[in-house]
């Protein structure tokens, strides 16, 4: 890089080795790539590296994107970085002394934060304290809890997260985004549930956290839940099933396709469905491996006699005698896991008949349509497995 011709001015730098990079190395290399005034710089390690604590990384006037992937980092430097707008951290292993971290409140021009597969060492909360965040993305992270104060924040992201509680100051969120299984207890000090988040106009979430975050769940039939002011725009009940919620009516949907509000028996309802999705998908699965199990002994029955007589020499009689005596078991097992898996699908579909015939008129066309399509779907894989002969 010393040898570099000064007359090209270079705004962007990319350092990558899937190496183990020693922690004086890492800081020469960054020392003399913003020496050079870059804008952008990229670094990564395809081994966790210890890149101690450079501090030009965290002080340079120029660095307004920086990506850190694969580094191990030993008391994070809080110095200013007046430039920096983006900041995206994989794979990157904090340890401080300190109980509670704050890397960001100095970075006073900071918009968009994404943390990816996060690790910390020594401290027991996260803390993101930002006057100018507006876009904020947690994914694959584990930690016990992390406290979010950003008067700005426009977008928060949460991906495949395990967070005891998550804490939020975000007066003006506009999206909130959650996809995982994992549940995350949210909390805010301006809003204690998601019907006093006036300026969210978008949310999509999973069945299991529009179930946990409505806090309604466990009152009394046909009570509003905390979704209450939220109208649904797209419904999904293909696996994972999700469901996409909007403040307001889409312009161009119609009445047929959006709910005005959503009861503790509309999620009860979808989740339900879904779940009759998932075991006629099963049943499908079990239908062709039955049947392929079928073909297989058919074929073995029609060899000619030859062909047995080759395999008898080639395997012990314990172990022919064997194979003959499991073969009628297990066509059994499979005849009685597909009468377990119609029985077990048959109640579901009944089950969630029930729940649709009782919602209100006004909401009972959406989840008729889709509870209908999910009905057929269902007669056409149990009737093969009726028929098939196994």
């Amino acid at each position: 890089m010393s040898r570099r011709n000064n007359q090209i001015h270079l705004s962007a730098f990319n350092l990558f080795s899937w190496k183990r990079l020693r922690y004086s190395f890492v800081n020469s290399i960054l020392d003399c790539a913003l020496s050079l005034n870059i804008q952008i710089l990229t670094v990564t390690c395809g081994h966790e590296s210890n890149a101690g604590s450079p501090l030009s990384l965290f002080s340079s006037p120029s660095l307004n994107h920086l990506d850190l992937l694969g580094l191990h980092y030993h008391s994070p430097s809080y110095s200013a970085t007046p430039a920096l707008t983006t900041l995206h951290l994989d794979r990157i292993t904090l340890s401080d002394s300190d109980k509670r971290i704050d890397l960001f409140s100095k970075c006073t021009n900071l918009k968009s934060l994404t943390l990816t597969r996060l690790r910390m060492i020594g401290t027991n909360v996260f803390n993101i304290c930002n006057l100018r965040l507006s876009n904020l993305t947690f994914e694959d992270i584990c930690l016990k809890g992390v406290n979010v104060v950003a008067p700005q924040l426009k977008n928060l992201t949460i991906i495949c997260c395990n967070m005891k509680f998550l804490k939020i100051s975000a007066p003006g969120l506009t999206s909130l985004v959650m996809k995982g299984d994992d549940p995350v207890e949210i909390s805010t000090k301006t809003f204690h549930s998601l019907e006093k988040l006036h300026s969210v106009k978008l949310l999509i979430l999973n069945w299991r956290l529009l179930e946990v975050l409505s806090s309604s769940m466990g009152l009394t039939s046909h009570q509003p839940s905390q979704f209450s002011g939220f109208n649904i725009l797209k419904f999904t009940p293909s696996y994972p099933g999700r469901v996409y919620l909007e403040a307001q009516a889409h312009k161009k949907a119609t009445p047929s396709t959006i709910f005005t509000m959503i009861s503790c028996e509309d999620i009860r309802v979808m989740r339900n469905i879904v779940s009759a999705q998932e075991l006629v998908a099963e049943s499908r699965v079990l239908f062709q491996h039955c049947k392929a199990l079928r073909n297989t002994n058919k074929a073995d029955m029609e060899q000619p006699m030859e062909s047995l007589k080759i395999k008898w020499h080639e395997h012990s009689k314990a172990q022919v005698k064997r194979q003959w005596v499991q073969s009628p078991l297990e066509m059994q097992s499979h005849f009685e896991m597909k009468q377990e898996k119609i029985e077990k699908l048959v109640k579901k579909l009944q089950h969630v008949e029930g729940l649709v015939t009782e919602l209100p008129e006004s909401k009972r066309d959406v989840m008729q349509a889709t509870f209908s399509s999910v009905c057929e779907e269902a007669a056409i894989v149990t009737t093969n497995m009726y028929e098939d002969p196994i």
